[in-house]
């Protein structure tokens, strides 16, 4: 069998790196300190490496003696010189690509990818795959259905190419490893959000799909929804051999697009009887050889996976990690969990403890010095150009692989929402919804909370959802409140004191969440790394509100003697 053969040459290429990453999870600190030594070398003839004595470094404190920990913002104007055409400014080598990226909001960011950090990248990426394959052969049988973004978006001010990580993992994929995807790379660099997902489902429904991957959960909702929107119009195409004529795409993409079709007439009405009755299509049913949904499950991404049973009953998970453009942080050696191993044979890394007031503490810790169930912001140096560099997420530590910690991401640093100083997080504000839609089964497209400066100040929770019914779209604010009362002890007491007032629910007109998606993307943001921001401090960053109503806190549930959901 052809999956027998692949995973035994993945297991055999890929075996001598596999085998130094377990023998250094028994020595962790060696390990991370030979990776910085090594990077600081590479680099210690670049201008940053020159200001900062990098010659001179011997050690891990050296370094840290030396090099300040810094954000996106202090590396920017180096950055902006290598985007000119400035060499050896951060890294001895020129980048090949600047991973264009960012945050929930600001601008964009350009991260310089250069061959030896790709080589850090894909080393801990190789190791991912190698387990997952290992323990999910079943994904070599078929086709993976993989949604990413173009590798090249633009250029540079000297002509470098701009554009997201996950299009140049894409095309330096090994080529058999390229064979098993669904859909062409060109299909991804579809501009145009309809187009891009209506061509994705319209080529990979007529395919044996094992494994679907996205980044984000959001993505492959989204594709289920889009698949469930034009069935009708897929199945004319499928049993027709054909493409909608109102495609805007690229001539020659059609053509070549066209000539791999031909009329299925058996397929598009299996389709049909899949939707017959207004039911919703599945995706196990709809790929019977379905054996793995690749994605995110970490931090506020987990939100989505609890509407996965409604397209998908008893299919593994298997986290992609905590992984960036900046880097490559964790690896997921197990399924149906966010855990990863601290990917210690690629980048350096650094921690620091959360401080009280949620900012980052002064002491650095290595790997070395973490403890199970803490929670600590993450800082790395890459053979990329980034040095100590403050990615502003949070991870805890949730075990340990022989000695070397086993993490989680948990949420963005400083995404807070403070009135009155309460500091409610995104991850308290995530949990606190999950509890409150589970024990309503209220189907929820998106949701944020945000200030509401009103006198007295208080939280607006912002939602899109179909439900109409005034008294269940109360229930669900109420059960938020309660649940976020349990999370946040700040912000219980600064309710029971009055200094907050009652939350409001403020109900959006539909398509506002896909809209806010849309537009990041066209600003930049690959499509597959958009996250709905849970808490937004500035309205405007999400654009205008369109509300259908706003909800008040029900008179009867003020006080302790609020109704329970």
């Amino acid at each position: 069998m052809i999956e027998h053969f692949l995973h035994f040459a993945l297991q055999a290429v890929l075996k001598r790196s596999w085998d130094e990453l377990m023998h250094a999870t028994h020595e962790p600190a060696r390990m991370q300190s030979s990776r910085l030594l090594d990077i600081i070398r590479f680099n210690q003839e670049t201008l940053f490496g020159k200001e900062h004595g990098f010659s001179e470094v011997r050690s891990v404190d050296d370094f840290r003696n030396r090099v300040p920990v810094r954000t996106y913002e202090d590396f920017e104007p180096y950055i902006r010189r290598m985007r000119n055409g400035e060499p050896r400014v951060l890294t001895i080598e020129s980048p090949d690509l600047f991973g264009r990226t960012s945050g929930t909001t600001g601008e964009p960011k350009f991260i310089p990818i250069t061959s030896a950090f790709y080589e850090e990248f894909s080393k801990m990426q190789k190791m991912w795959q190698r387990k997952l394959v290992a323990d999910h052969r079943g994904m070599l049988r078929g086709k993976i259905l993989s949604v990413m973004s173009s590798e090249v978006d633009g250029y540079t001010e000297c002509g470098t190419p701009y554009g997201a990580m996950s299009g140049l993992s894409y095309r330096l994929q090994y080529p058999i490893t390229q064979m098993f995807y669904a859909v062409p790379y060109d299909v991804m660099c579809i501009g145009d959000f309809e187009t891009k997902y209506y061509l994705i489902l319209r080529l990979a429904v007529e395919q044996d799909v094992a494994a679907i991957a996205a980044l984000n959960p959001s993505t492959i909702l989204l594709l289920m929804k889009k698949l469930n929107k034009y069935a009708g119009e897929l199945c004319r195409d499928i049993a027709d051999g054909a493409l909608r004529q109102d495609l805007d795409i690229d001539v020659q993409l059609r053509r070549t697009l066209q000539e791999r079709m031909r009329p299925n007439k058996s397929r598009a009405r299996e389709i049909e009887r899949l939707a017959q009755g207004g039911g919703v299509i599945r995706g196990d049913a709809l790929w019977k050889n379905l054996c793995i949904l690749i994605t995110w499950q970490g931090g506020s991404a987990g939100f989505f996976l609890r509407e996965f049973p409604i397209y998908f009953a008893n299919i593994p998970f298997r986290d992609v990690g905590f992984v960036a453009t900046e880097g490559y942080f964790s690896i997921p050696l197990w399924s149906n969990t966010p855990n990863g191993l601290l990917a210690i044979t690629g980048h350096f890394f650094e921690f620091f403890e959360v401080a009280t007031g949620g900012g980052r503490s002064d002491t650095p810790l290595g790997c070395e010095d973490l403890e199970v169930g803490k929670e600590y912001f993450i800082v790395v140096t890459t053979s990329g150009g980034l040095y100590r560099y403050d990615i502003c997420d949070i991870i805890e530590v949730v075990d340990f692989y022989n000695k070397t910690p086993v993490i989680v991401f948990k949420q963005r640093g400083g995404n807070t929402i403070s009135i009155t100083g309460e500091k409610v997080t995104e991850g308290q504000v995530t949990e606190a919804m999950r509890a409150a839609v589970g024990s309503l089964g209220i189907p929820i497209e998106g949701f944020t909370l945000m200030p509401r400066l009103e006198d007295p100040p208080s939280l607006m929770l912002v939602v899109e959802t179909p439900e109409r019914n005034d008294q269940l779209l109360t229930r669900l604010l109420t059960a938020f409140e309660s649940e976020l009362r349990l999370r946040n002890i700040e912000y219980r007491a600064k309710r029971d004191s009055q200094r907050l007032g009652e939350p409001w629910l403020c109900l959006l007109a539909p398509g506002f969440f896909e809209e806010c998606r849309r537009r990041r993307v066209q600003q930049g943001t690959p499509d597959g790394q958009y996250k709905i921001p849970h808490i937004v401090n500035d309205v405007r960053k999400l654009g205008e509100l369109r509300a259908l109503a706003e909800i008040p806190m029900p008179a009867a549930a003020h006080g302790e003697n609020r109704v329970q959901p």
